[in-house]
């Protein structure tokens, strides 16, 4: 967080300066070429020249506003994409993972197709940075963000929700698809576990819509619960198919759970 409030007082304290710059620019052509234009009328000389030197001077302004405002709005550009990455990962943070939530609930819902939640949380993280210090703790959570990216490629997004937890979201994976990706995940050379649900449709019916209004988080409840049943449980993962609600306000049923083993 702190890193993001400087780069943004960076940005907006670099305007400030190419804005006052400009300014100061413009107001000293403008003065100048005035001058000039008072000089030549006094003595009558430069003619057709003070005309030009004033339009060049004009232009140069302009086109240094042009440049600033090109450096701020790709600053700003940047400064958006940074504000919905996580520092150390460099994977979707919290508001970017609830963002692309919101639209892959609605592309499902359209198109008729499964949507899963996964959430991940690594064992020992805090272990490991007590006895190793948090430059291995930041290592085993970069080895693990690689590790999931990988394994859920082009299907879907990657989050980091902070410290050790983590989340995926694939838009048309079948209960099977996303045991497999769970399992695949599981197997990799960080311990972790697992809890995901696959939201389809009831079968026989398409018209139950969730509320417009819904800001998706029960998406990741759900999955966060069967995270810490498969916990208490002491299993690798549990994978859950469920109906979608018909409202934020009522909870889905299940359709059965499926244990994974790690």
């Amino acid at each position: 967080v702190s890193a993001l409030v400087l780069h943004t007082a960076a940005v907006v304290w670099l305007a400030l300066c190419f804005g006052r710059a400009v300014g100061a620019l413009s107001a000293a052509g403008a003065g100048l070429a005035g001058w000039i234009v008072d000089v030549s009328h006094e003595h009558a000389v430069l003619g057709v020249e003070v005309v030009s030197l004033n339009a060049t001077l004009r232009s140069l302004a302009l086109v240094g506003v042009a440049l600033v405002a090109a450096t701020l709005g790709a600053a700003l550009v940047e400064l958006d994409r940074l504000a919905g990455r996580d520092q150390l990962t460099g994977l979707a943070n919290r508001r970017a993972v609830a963002d692309r939530l919101g639209a892959d609930v609605a592309r499902a819902r359209a198109d008729g197709v499964p949507l899963a939640v996964l959430r991940f949380d690594l064992d020992g993280l805090e272990a490991v940075n007590d006895t190793l210090g948090h430059p291995a703790g930041d290592a085993l959570i970069m080895t693990f963000a690689d590790r999931l990216t990988a394994v859920i490629d082009d299907g879907g997004i990657v989050g980091r929700m902070g410290g050790d937890e983590f989340v995926a979201i694939v838009v048309g994976a079948d209960r099977q698809r996303v045991a497999d990706l769970v399992r695949t995940a599981l197997d990799g050379p960080v311990a972790c576990t697992a809890g995901a649900v696959v939201w389809r449709d009831e079968p026989g019916r398409r018209d139950a819509a969730v509320d417009e209004d819904d800001d998706h988080d029960w998406a990741l409840s759900e999955a966060d619960v069967l995270l810490c049943r498969a916990k208490r449980a002491r299993v690798g993962a549990l994978v859950e198919e469920r109906t979608w609600p018909r409202s934020h306000r009522h909870r889905a049923r299940s359709a059965g759970s499926y244990p994974t083993a790690a």
